[in-house]
């Protein structure tokens, strides 16, 4: 993952999102003390957020590893999606 100083993000922000889009790879900006925030593809971090919602209940967790373990072990068959 990419790390660059908050002063050279601010000069070069353009580039910075520019570089993020063309390789998925978010960058981390860190601030003169040292804290530090990323950018990353609005795709990814709408995916990371909701495996972290779905994740977050131990219930659904189980249920969705039972899930992929079904489909892992042949139990289940791909269906053709219906337009409504």
């Amino acid at each position: 993952m990419n790390s660059i100083p908050l002063e050279k993000a601010q000069r070069e922000f353009p580039q910075v999102v520019a570089d993020v889009l063309a390789h998925s790879e978010p960058c981390v900006v860190v601030t003169a003390e040292g804290e530090q925030v990323v950018v990353m593809r609005w795709d990814d971090f709408s995916a990371w957020n909701e495996t972290a919602y779905l994740l977050g209940s131990d219930a659904n967790a189980a249920h969705l590893r039972r899930g992929m373990a079904e489909v892992g072990a042949g139990l289940h068959a791909p269906q053709a999606l219906v337009a409504e």
